[in-house]
C-alpha cells in the first residue's frame, strides 16, 4: 500500500504523471458505465441479415472514456449449421502496452445444443463489458430484434446518469417487486370481500350442477390418467426439455404447424393423417475395445419407422424336424406337425438396433410353441436366449446384447415330442403390458450419407433428413462437364475446375453430397470442393489426380452440389438432407503403407483428416494419452496420426499382415476420432414412409 497524490508542477522532470493517474481524478465522481443521456446509450439493433448496429453513446470504464459518435455497423459470423450459439457485443478496454485502446467488438460464442453467454474477461490489463447478447439459432441467415438482449443498464453494464449517479436495471426490478407487494397487500381486503360476496352464488351453482359435474369428471378420469402416465415418462428423462417440447407442440397445433418429438426410440401414440416431415439422427457406436475383446465401431446409417409390433414378420415356409412353419399374410405363423427333436424356426430379419436397452413385452407364445428373442453373432453362431415367452401369456424383459455387433432376432421353439396344429401371433411391443396383436409394419430407410454417423464421447455426428437451407440452386456433376486442369503455385497442388456457376455469388460457400467444402487455391493443398465467381474447383487426391480420372469417377459416382445464386431472396432456399460430421473414421486392411518407427517401437498411420489431440478409440487396442513403457497393445492418437504400440510385431510387414488377416476374418481394425474441423454435407431430402 502507498499514498499517491497530485498534481504539482514539474521542476526539471521531477513530477511526471501517466494516463491512469490523470484519469484517477474522476474516481468517486464518475462511476463505471454507459451514459444514459448521450445518444441512444450504445443501444444494439438489428440492421438486416446478419448485420447489427451499435448506437451513438459514451461510456466510462476502467479509468478510460469511449465515445461512439455515429452508428457503428458490425456483422455477425455465419450461424452454425446444426447448433445454436450466443454472441456478445462488448466494449473492450485493453491496457496492454502493445494495444492501449478501447474497441466495440463481437465476442463469438461457442455453438451448442444448450448455448451459454460468453464469459467476460476481467483483469488488470484487459476488461470486457457486455453491451448486448445475441441469440443465433442454427441455420439462421438473419437476426431480428427479438434475438437481441441489450445488457446496457444491467449490473454487468450499468447506466451513468450524471456525476455521482449510477443506475442499473437490477435495482429497478427489485423496486418494482416491492411496489407489487405493496399493491397486493392493499388490495387483499377487497379481494376477500369479493370472494365472500360471491361464495353463496358459487355454492348454489355447484349444487345445481353437481350431477353433470360428477359425470364430466368421471368421463375424463381415464383420459387424465393416460395423460399423467405419459407425462411421468416424459419427466423422468429431461423435465425442462420435454415440458418445453410439449408447450411448443401445443403452440404449433394452434397455429397449424408441425409437431416435434424426441427420444430413442421416439414413441407416438396416434398420428392420424400426420406424416413425418423430418428426422434428426445422431451417431452411436461402441466406445472402443481391446485386443482380447475387440468390438466393431458400427455407426448409424438408417432410420426405422414402425407401428406397435416391433418383431419383423417371418417370411419363409420351412419344415424342420417334422414341424412345418407357414407364415401368413397378416404376420401370424401356422405351426403343425410333431417335433422329432428340439426345433427352432428363426425369423429372417433381426431387430432394429434402436431397440437395444428398451423394456419390451413379448406375447403370442405357449408351452407347445414358445416365442423367443435370441442373440447370435454375425457368423450365425447362437449366443443365448434373451427373452422367452412360454408358460405365461406375456413376458417383460430388457433387450440387451453381450457384444455390440451381435444380432437379436425372433424364434419359434417347439420341444421334442410336441404335436402342434395352431397359429401363433408373435407380438413385441414397448412397455410392460402386452398390446393387442397387429401385423409388423416396420420399414428401414437408408440415410443417403457419405459414411455412418458415429460418436466419440459426447461428440456426435448428426443428420437431418429434411431442412430448408440458404442454397437455392442444385446441380448434379456426372463427368460430362468441361473440366480443366489448373497448375500449382509454390507449395500448392494442382486442382481441377470448370466454369458453370453463371449466377453464383463471387465467393459464397458451396456444399456437396460427398466432398467437404473448403477454400481450394493453387497455392494450397486443401482436399474437397470450393468455388470462386463462376468456377467450381475440385481436389481429392485419393480419388482422382487428373481430368480423365475425375470424369471417370463422376460418371460412376454423380455428385450433388448446392449453391446460392444471385436470385436468392432469403426465403427460396431448397430443402436438403443435411449432415454434420464431427468424427473421423478409418478401417484398416494392411494396404495403407503403415510404417514401423523403430526409434519409438511403434507403427504410424497418417490420418486422412486432422484429429483433436488424444480424442477417439480403437476397436482392437485400448487408447492411452501418451506412450507408456510398461504397457503393451495400445494406441496414441495425435492430430496427424494414430500410433500403434504392439510388441508382438517388430516390422511393418508383420503388422500389415495382421491388419489384413483381421479384415479377412470380418473383424477389421477400426479407429474413430474427433475431427479438428467438422465436415458438412448436403444431398436431396429423404422421404420417410
Amino acid at each position: 500500500m502507498s499514498v499517491t497524490y497530485g498534481f504539482y508542477n514539474s521542476i526539471k522532470g521531477d513530477r511526471k504523471y501517466n494516463a491512469l493517474e490523470m484519469s484517477s481524478i474522476f474516481d468517486g465522481i464518475i462511476v463505471d458505465g454507459v451514459y444514459m443521456s448521450i445518444g441512444d446509450a450504445l443501444n444494439v439493433k438489428s440492421s438486416g441479415g446478419m448485420g447489427i448496429t451499435v448506437g451513438i453513446g459514451r461510456a466510462w470504464f476502467n479509468h478510460t472514456w469511449t465515445l461512439n459518435d455515429s452508428l457503428l455497423p458490425l456483422t455477425l459470423a455465419n450461424s452454425d449449421v446444426l447448433l445454436n450459439r450466443i454472441d456478445a457485443i462488448v466494449l473492450e478496454v485493453n491496457n496492454n502496452t502493445e494495444v492501449r485502446k478501447n474497441t466495440i467488438k463481437i465476442l463469438k460464442g461457442t455453438p451448442s445444443s444448450k448455448p451459454v453467454k460468453p464469459t467476460m474477461t476481467e483483469g488488470e490489463l484487459l476488461n470486457q463489458h457486455p453491451l448486448a447478447y445475441i441469440s443465433i439459432p442454427a441455420g439462421a441467415t438473419s437476426i431480428s430484434q427479438s434475438n437481441i438482449e441489450n445488457a446496457v443498464g444491467t449490473s454487468a453494464c450499468p447506466y451513468v446518469t450524471g456525476v455521482l449517479k449510477g443506475m442499473d436495471i437490477d435495482k429497478l426490478v427489485a423496486q418494482w417487486g416491492a411496489q407489487w407487494a405493496e399493491w397486493l397487500s392493499s388490495n387483499t381486503d377487497a379481494w376477500k370481500a369479493f370472494m365472500s360476496d360471491n361464495t353463496n352464488e358459487w355454492k348454489s351453482f355447484m349444487a345445481k350442477n353437481k350431477d353433470e359435474w360428477s359425470a364430466l369428471i368421471n368421463g375424463n378420469t381415464s383420459e387424465f390418467e393416460t395423460w399423467f402416465e405419459h407425462m411421468k415418462d416424459q419427466l423422468s428423462e429431461d423435465a425442462a426439455g420435454n415440458l418445453q417440447l410439449q408447450v411448443d407442440n401445443l403452440n404449433n397445433a394452434a397455429l397449424g404447424g408441425d409437431f416435434v418429438f424426441k427420444g430413442s426410440p421416439v414413441s407416438v401414440e396416434y398420428m392420424g393423417e400426420n406424416r413425418i416431415a423430418s428426422i434428426t439422427a445422431y451417431g452411436e457406436n461402441a466406445q472402443g475395445g481391446t485386443t482380447e475383446a475387440p468390438v466393431a465401431l458400427t455407426g448409424v446409417d438408417n432410420v426405422f419407422v414402425g407401428d406397435n409390433n416391433l418383431l419383423p414378420k417371418a417370411t419363409e415356409t420351412r419344415t424342420l424336424n417334422g414341424v412345418t412353419f407357414t407364415p401368413n399374410p397378416d404376420g401370424s405363423v401356422s405351426v403343425s406337425g410333431t417335433a422329432t427333436n428340439d426345433t427352432s424356426y428363426p425369423f429372417k430379419e433381426g431387430l432394429d438396433d434402436s431397440l437395444f436397452g428398451q423394456t419390451v413385452c413379448l406375447s403370442g407364445g405357449s408351452i407347445q410353441t414358445q416365442l423367443v428373442i435370441n442373440e447370435k453373432k454375425h457368423s450365425g453362431e447362437w449366443v443365448r436366449n434373451v427373452i422367452v415367452n412360454a408358460k405365461i401369456p406375456a413376458v417383460v424383459g430388457v433387450l440387451s446384447k453381450q457384444a455390440d455387433d451381435n444380432i437379436l432376432y425372433g424364434t419359434i421353439y417347439v420341444p421334442t415330442g410336441t404335436t402342434v396344429n395352431t397359429t401363433i401371433y408373435p407380438m413385441l411391443n414397448l412397455g410392460e403390458s402386452p398390446l393387442p396383436y397387429e401385423p409388423y409394419r416396420g420399414r428401414i430407410t437408408p440415410l443417403p450419407i457419405p459414411r455412418p454417423l458415429r460418436r466419440v464421447g459426447d461428440v456426435k455426428d448428426k443428420c437431418i433428413t429434411r431442412v430448408k437451407r440458404i442454397y437455392d440452386k442444385r446441380i448434379v456433376l456426372d463427368g460430362a462437364e468441361d473440366w480443366k486442369m489448373g497448375s500449382a503455385v509454390g507449395d500448392g497442388a494442382p486442382y481441377i475446375f470448370c466454369d458453370l456457376l453463371n449466377d453464383h455469388y463471387q465467393a459464397f460457400p458451396i456444399i456437396s453430397s460427398r466432398f467437404p467444402s473448403t477454400n481450394i487455391l493453387a497455392s494450397n493443398k486443401n482436399q474437397g470442393i470450393g468455388c470462386w465467381d463462376r468456377s467450381l474447383y475440385l481436389r481429392y487426391d485419393s480419388l482422382f489426380t487428373n481430368v480423365e480420372e475425375l470424369k471417370t469417377y463422376l460418371s460412376a459416382h454423380p455428385l450433388t452440389v448446392y449453391y446460392q445464386s444471385t436470385a436468392y431472396d432469403g426465403t427460396n432456399g431448397l430443402d436438403v438432407c443435411l449432415m454434420k460430421y464431427q468424427t473421423g473414421f478409418v478401417e484398416l486392411d494392411g494396404t495403407e503403407g503403415i510404417e514401423y518407427q523403430s526409434a519409438y517401437n511403434r507403427f504410424a498411420y497418417t490420418l486422412p483428416s486432422t484429429a483433436v489431440n488424444d480424442s477417439g478409440f480403437c476397436s482392437h487396442y485400448k487408447k492411452l494419452m501418451t506412450s507408456a513403457p510398461g504397457e503393451d497393445k495400445y494406441i496414441v492418437i495425435r492430430p496427424e496420426a494414430v500410433y500403434f504400440y504392439d510388441s508382438q510385431y517388430t516390422n511393418a510387414d508383420a503388422f500389415n499382415a495382421y491388419l489384413a488377416a483381421q479384415k479377412a476374418a470380418g473383424t477389421p481394425v477400426q479407429v474413430a476420432y474427433q475431427l479438428a474441423t467438422p465436415e458438412v454435407y448436403a444431398t436431396d431430402p429423404v422421404v420417410v414412409p
